[in-house]
């Protein structure tokens, strides 16, 4: 299933376990992680030292349903299958939180040529694309709009040709 949506295999069985526990599923995706979450914590009759190895699906219609449909390749495997998926593609270990809602977080391989902080990751995204939106810098960086817009205008190097949507982001040097 998973390459029918070109997704690789440890986020489409992430996803398809938030989906099995609960129907509510929040997606997050950064540059160096994907965080899904779920309210609610673990399911009644699961605590933290049997998750992974004990099985208690949060609603059995759901379950029986992914099972049916084959989306569930054998239940109570979804844990071990993210963690052996995430070592085969060379990536670190997924973490897991339950404390009120019940997070994943994927880590992504991230180009070691990407700068970490604010203001030279929008420069470094400007230099690639000089046609970006705020919007999109907001998104890409995990920040909001007025965020970046804040940390544009502290930065001399950077200016906006132009306006709308025919206009341009010019670095100076």
């Amino acid at each position: 299933m998973p390459s029918a949506y070109g997704e690789s295999k440890f986020y489409f069985i992430s996803r398809v376990s938030a989906i099995f526990h609960q129907i509510l599923l929040i997606l997050m995706v950064f540059d160096d992680k994907v965080v899904i979450s779920n309210p609610g914590g673990l399911p009644k009759g699961l605590d933290k030292k049997n998750f992974g190895r004990v099985s208690i699906a949060r609603n059995p219609i759901i379950a029986a349903l992914l099972e049916k449909s084959d989306y569930i390749e054998k239940m109570g495997t979804g844990i071990q299958r993210m963690r052996l998926a995430m070592l085969d593609s060379k990536l670190a270990e997924p973490k897991f939180e339950s404390d009120g809602f019940f997070i994943v977080t994927l880590y992504r391989n991230v180009p070691q040529d990407v700068p970490q902080d604010i203001e030279s990751r929008i420069r470094f995204e400007i230099e690639k694309n000089n046609k970006i939106t705020r919007e999109e810098l907001a998104q890409k960086l995990g920040v909001t709009t007025k965020t970046i817009q804040r940390k544009i205008n502290k930065m001399s190097s950077i200016e906006y040709i132009g306006s709308g949507y025919s206009g341009y982001w010019k670095i100076k040097d």
